[in-house]
Order: C-alpha cells, then sequence, then structure tokens
C-alpha cells in the first residue's frame, strides 16, 4: 500500500485490532482467520458464512441496483 493513500475509517481499524488481539492472546503470528474475526465483530456479519449468491450480489451491487432504480444514476454512483 502506499503511503500517502488513507484507508477509510472503517478499514482502518482491522490490523490494529486484530494485532493487539493476537498479542492478548499470546500469539506471535497473525493468521487470515484472526482479522476475519476482528471484522465480523466490528461490522456484526460472519464474513465466512456468506453464500455464494450473496457474495455474487454483493459484487455486482451496482449494476443490480441500476436495474431495480430508476432514474438514479448519479445517486447510485454516490453510493460506490
Amino acid at each position: 500500500m502506499q503511503k500517502d493513500r488513507v484507508l477509510p475509517g472503517s478499514a482502518s481499524f482491522a490490523p490494529e485490532d486484530t494485532a493487539n488481539a493476537v498479542k492478548v492472546s499470546g500469539k506471535n503470528i497473525v493468521e487470515e482467520q484472526d482479522i476475519l474475526d476482528q471484522i465480523e465483530k466490528k461490522i456484526k456479519v460472519p464474513v465466512e458464512n456468506l453464500s455464494r449468491s450473496r457474495k455474487n450480489l454483493l459484487l455486482n451491487l451496482e449494476s443490480e441496483l441500476h436495474k431495480k432504480v430508476v432514474d438514479q444514476n448519479e445517486a447510485i454512483f454516490a453510493i460506490f
């Protein structure tokens, strides 16, 4: 990651919170599952339990919104 690039506030908590949780647990290495656990705790959504169709819907959410929301291109663009 570039040093001058700033993460959104919701994304910037993950590395620090995960490192602190791992340190408290007595482990020396941060693993992928540790990061997923912290994200799940923060957003209160089980990250690994998302179904394939739900993942595809979220990945294609902008195009799905364009199909269902009429004449609101500017509003949809603002979300993404």
